[in-house]
């Protein structure tokens, strides 16, 4: 297998780890949820990619529910297979719209703290 072959089974690996956990977290079931983060970043993950991915995770579940578009309108915009989209609108049709939408703000603002270097990836 070539070198860049890995990389794509990895983040393939972390998107679906994401999509757990915020199943869980749909579930209010916060410290199986919490055991998936720490499982990624023990298994050597960055937590900034970690955090990029959740924060593309919640907007596209954001985007998802307040665009008012059909599924194959949604694979367009978002650029993604039809599968994401429909386990995206499943999965955010479980929150308020108003908790994803913080979820998302602190995610961003998250990510943007840790590219400027203003707060450490493991803060």
């Amino acid at each position: 297998m070539k070198a860049y072959g890995n990389v794509n089974i990895v983040y393939k690996d972390v998107e679906r780890n994401i999509f757990k956990m915020t199943e869980l977290v749909a579930q209010k079931k916060y410290e199986e949820a919490y055991r998936i983060v720490n499982d990624l970043i023990a298994g050597g993950e960055a937590p900034h990619t970690i955090i990029a991915t959740l924060y593309r995770f919640y907007r596209r579940m954001f985007f998802s529910v307040i665009s008012g578009k059909s599924v194959s309108e949604l694979t367009t915009a978002l650029s993604v297979k039809e599968y994401a989209v429909t386990k995206s609108l499943n999965l955010a049709k479980k929150f308020k719209k108003i908790s994803l939408k913080k979820a998302l703000d602190l995610l961003s603002d998250a990510e943007y703290q840790i590219k400027s270097g203003k707060m450490g990836a493991h803060e």
